[in-house]
């Protein structure tokens, strides 16, 4: 409400669907692909096609041409661009997980900005993945072992499938699960794979993440699912 007026003028037509003209350039203009912008509810968006004529066009050689004509099917579209205005149920909470909308954005695009988050959601994946598989009656252990079998793989933790001594498994639990140590140290077996510091091989993460953050991470995930994988076998 402090903004000076202009900031908000034109209102009426911030989700026109119109070409935005300058001279030679001209430049789509699509906010029905971001109505969450504006409050309003996103469905998935059709496929829009670029015209690449239109981006090759440029002003060498063309001083004397008449803009207004060589984009005379542009201009009246923009003239009717009151008439043409996206719009949507208002929004009133954010967008459900299973949403279809949701769905479709995660499977299309970039998710993640660091690899901590791209572990942090395959870890999340597959523990709800398996609590799916607990809600019918009939019950696939070697389903629930594959699930945990990839997740565990797919953020590099997979040796923890792998001979881990069950002193270690009944003191982890009972001591660790829910205040973690920095000063702990798994006992490890020869059997687990070693990295080039002949330590034991871990996901990365980003260097600014706490020692007490990273152990509570792979305590709540990875362990997690060692503990299933084992109870399942």
């Amino acid at each position: 409400m402090d903004l000076p007026a202009y900031c908000s003028s034109g209102r009426a037509i911030w989700r026109t669907r119109a070409p935005l003209i300058f001279f030679c350039v001209v430049k789509m203009y699509h906010p029905d692909r971001v109505m969450r912008q504006f409050g309003l509810r996103q469905m998935i968006p059709p496929l829009q096609s670029t015209n690449m004529q239109l981006h090759k066009i440029d002003l060498r050689g063309k001083t004397d041409k008449d803009w207004s004509t060589e984009h005379s099917a542009y201009v009246c579209m923009w003239n009717e661009r009151a008439s043409n205005i996206a719009t949507d149920e208002s929004l009133e909470e954010p967008m459900d997980f299973y949403n279809s909308y949701m769905l479709w954005y995660r499977r299309i695009t970039r998710r993640f900005m660091s690899p901590r988050g791209a572990i942090v959601e395959a870890l999340a994946h597959g523990i709800t993945s398996i609590h799916q598989l607990t809600l019918g009656d009939d019950v696939s252990i070697a389903r629930i072992r594959e699930v945990v079998a990839s997740t565990l793989t797919a953020v590099h933790a997979d040796y923890r499938m792998h001979n881990m001594p069950s002193s270690f498994q009944a003191s982890h639990h009972s001591s660790h699960a829910d205040t973690p140590s920095r000063h702990h140290t798994p006992l490890y077996t020869q059997s687990v794979p070693l990295n080039e510091f002949r330590t034991p091989h871990t996901p990365s993460v980003p260097p600014n993440m706490t020692f007490e953050a990273m152990e509570a991470f792979h305590l709540t995930g990875h362990l997690h699912l060692r503990a299933i994988f084992m109870q399942v076998q």
